[in-house]
């Protein structure tokens, strides 16, 4: 117990790991604020029809609702309103006619796993059968629950909690970094294993250490997602049963929302645990900073990779729903009835949760317990016997000082396996889906392909027979035709699947044709320009940024170690009293850290580039960039090539500004985890937070130079007062910090 004391008391006193979780949970509030003030209906309205619905009797909610929905048009009550009035009451209408029809719903799930097990599943040994005859049982035990239509949006906020996760799971990183790392890294678990109780007991003190942090925090964060959703919108009767919740609908689990609201935090604590033991067990394991943050970290990818790009109906879906990526959500395992394919068998994703948590937990415990506690002797021999040690370098020769320093970064901080892990995520991400490929982006796609190039007389003509041929499609008769009412009814169905994406490239057309009566002289041709817009960010902006977001961690992870090693070795100043260690060096890290930062970008760009030119074909790169409608507004005259190199060259200078104030922070902390965690909280947390939807964070921080087309559509002071802070004062900021750094004492 006076072990565990001191451990508290030690991280306690510990205000680099404070301010740092103190600044999560500033971001965590900010966002959840932004999330649920962009929330329509607002939340306010929300509240106060929920309160007065409550409080009528039940056999009079269905009259109140109709009441109200006649009242919309001439006096909105609680939104000021009338589309927004509409909206807020079809809600609660269809909220309450789904609770009122919960029977019913019930009765269709026996009637469907009768149906499924008889036409469809003739073998009675495969995973489908078996899931369908155990369904319906397991709902059967709902018969009889009294759902209550009440507020659900305070719950569902308090419940979707991604950010939050993302939040809490940067914590738990900071948390096993300076409760076990720090100590590893400076040499003092050597001293403390000398002593009597600097073994088992230190260890078993810092694990419980650490469970009692984890739940502070969890407490914390999530009661603080919890707090904010009760404020704006209330939990309504925290005795009604669960599926009172719009989004529990379907949840086979008999327990009221309040008990739900307690497991939630039990179960989050629980994975956080299980992840804080597990980073502290890589603590123990990896030897440098920046191979801790970057296991760490990789771990969590692969994680989430699973649970992103796994087939879900397949053998392959046990393992996409068994990671800690999905476990730390928690509410998809309330949400819906979920079983695993489990050689075959149907086995319950809640008793499997239970089960992994638990063994897991139990397993990180001993390894914990039995890595801190072994001998100088057995680390030796497991040192000794490792599987790559023969293929290890001895000795490696590096003649110049640039070369050193890129074999340093590359090999010796494992910057490499990060380029190929970025890379990698790269070519995932061109996998995925880029933009809005749908019919209506494929006739567009076909109709504009057809006619590309110069807008001639005919071509226009074409068009405009086309739009005539679809109008009279639409309003052809019986009476007017020798087609039926089915027949017309079809023919006007099939023409709808290619309407739009034809009135798309019309409207194209059009604009090709008054720009060109406008401007004779610089004459746009007809274009089809959906690729162009996604390269330049205006169409599908998260791919944009997901593509910036990976160069932007290979920037912030060179930038970081660069420095940062020296300064976790203690050779900084040693390096500093040679006849090459200031000047030179500096310049040369720089260089190497912008090298390597470039080549991995332009290495990210290129699958995404590839598979952008395969799936919308751009054969036009020498004609003016106002031939894309969504340029319009630039009124220089710059070819699409030419504008897309200037993008990419903004970004890439975006790029080298983050390295130099990365380099700067780093001479600062003097710590490459720090330098890591604080960059990424000033950099790619940002960019992560416009990814989600917050675009008013664009122009606070360097997302703006990140994506230069952003910033060129706005208005000509906020583009000058960009360039004066980031641009011009910051890296003028940071070349002093450099300078200083050089002349050192004197």
């Amino acid at each position: 117990m006076e072990l565990l004391k001191f451990e508290l008391k030690k991280l306690a006193g510990n205000r680099f790991f404070w301010c740092f979780c103190s600044l999560l949970f500033l971001l965590n509030l900010w966002t959840i604020r932004e999330r649920v003030r962009t929330d329509f209906p607002a939340a306010e309205s929300v509240r106060a029809a929920y309160q007065d619905f409550s409080n009528v009797p039940v056999q009079e909610q269905e009259a109140w609702l109709a009441e109200k929905k006649e009242k919309v048009g001439r006096e909105p009550e609680y939104t000021g309103n009338s589309f927004a009035e509409i909206e807020l009451l079809k809600g609660m209408e269809s909220e309450f006619q789904q609770i009122q029809k919960y029977e019913e719903y019930l009765d269709e799930m026996q009637e469907k796993a009768d149906q499924m097990t008889v036409v469809i599943f003739s073998n009675e040994h495969t995973f489908a059968y078996r899931n369908a005859r155990k369904t319906p049982a397991v709902f059967e035990k709902l018969r009889g629950l009294e759902l209550k239509a009440e507020v659900s949006e305070g719950v569902e906020t308090a419940s979707r909690a991604e950010f939050t996760d993302l939040c809490m799971l940067f914590a738990v990183i900071a948390l096993s970094y300076f409760l076990v790392f720090q100590e590893r890294k400076n040499r003092l678990n050597i001293l403390l294993r000398s002593t009597s109780r600097g073994r088992k007991n230190l260890i078993r003190a810092k694990l419980q250490s650490a469970a009692v942090v984890t739940c502070f925090l969890v407490v914390l964060y999530y009661g603080t997602d919890f707090l904010y959703g009760f404020a704006k919108y209330g939990f309504g009767d925290l005795s009604r049963p669960v599926q009172s919740v719009t989004m529990f609908y379907e949840s086979p689990y008999r327990m009221t929302v309040g008990a739900y609201l307690l497991v939630y935090l039990l179960a989050k604590f629980l994975v956080c645990f299980v992840i804080s033991l597990l980073t502290m067990l890589l603590a123990q394991s990896v030897k440098s900073s920046a191979g801790f943050l970057a296991a760490t970290v990789g771990f969590g990818v692969v994680q989430y990779g699973l649970t992103a790009f796994l087939p879900e109906h397949s053998y392959l879906d046990f393992f996409r729903s068994v990671n800690l990526a999905e476990y730390i959500k928690v509410y998809p395992l309330v949400e819906k009835y979920h079983n695993l394919n489990f050689f075959d068998y149907p086995v319950n994703a809640v008793f499997i949760f239970a089960v992994v948590i638990l063994i897991t937990a139990f397993g990180l415990y001993a390894g914990n317990q039995r890595r801190f506690c072994r001998t100088a002797r057995e680390r030796a021999e497991q040192e000794q016997g490792g599987l790559f040690q023969r293929f290890r370098i001895q000795k490696t020769i590096v003649p110049a000082l640039p070369f050193c320093e890129l074999w340093k970064l590359c090999i010796g901080q494992k910057a490499v396996w990060l380029a190929f892990l970025l890379l990698g995520g790269a070519v995932l991400l061109s996998r995925g889906r880029i933009g809005e490929f749908d019919f209506v982006e494929d006739t567009y796609r076909s109709f504009l392909l057809e006619q590309e190039g110069r807008l001639t007389v005919e071509k226009m003509q074409y068009f405009e027979d086309k739009k005539t041929e679809y109008e009279s499609i639409f309003h052809m008769t019986p009476e007017s035709s020798d087609l039926t009412e089915d027949e017309i009814r079809t023919k006007q169905s099939n023409a709808m699947y290619t309407y739009s994406g034809f009135m798309k490239a019309y409207q194209q057309a059009e604009y090709v044709q008054e720009w060109n009566q406008k401007n004779p002289d610089k004459g746009l041709p007809l274009l089809y320009g959906t690729g162009y817009e996604i390269l330049l960010g205006e169409a599908a902006p998260g791919y944009t940024i997901s593509m910036i977001l990976l160069c932007v961690i290979a920037a912030v992870y060179a930038a970081s170690v660069t420095l940062g090693g020296e300064y976790d070795l203690k050779v900084m100043k040693l390096l500093r009293s040679t006849s090459r260690g200031r000047l030179s060096l500096l310049g040369n890290k720089l260089l190497t850290a912008g090298l390597f930062a470039v080549v991995t970008a332009v290495l990210i760009r290129i699958p995404v580039f590839l598979e952008i030119e395969k799936r919308y074909p751009m054969n036009m790169w020498n004609v003016r960039i106002q031939s894309i409608s969504a340029m319009s507004w630039i009124t220089g005259d710059f070819s699409i090539a030419e504008y897309v190199l200037f993008i990419q060259a903004g970004q890439f200078l975006g790029m080298m500004i983050v390295i130099l104030a990365v380099m700067a922070l780093s001479m600062w902390v003097k710590d490459t985890v720090m330098t890591m965690v604080i960059s990424s909280v000033l950099v790619i947390f940002p960019l992560i937070l416009e990814w989600y939807g917050f675009a008013k964070i664009h122009f606070f921080t360097l997302n703006g130079i990140l994506e230069t087309q952003r910033l060129l559509q706005s208005g000509p002071a906020v583009i000058i007062c960009y360039v004066v802070i980031f641009v011009l004062a910051l890296p003028a900021f940071c070349i002093r910090q450099f300078y200083k750094m050089c002349r050192g004492s004197r």
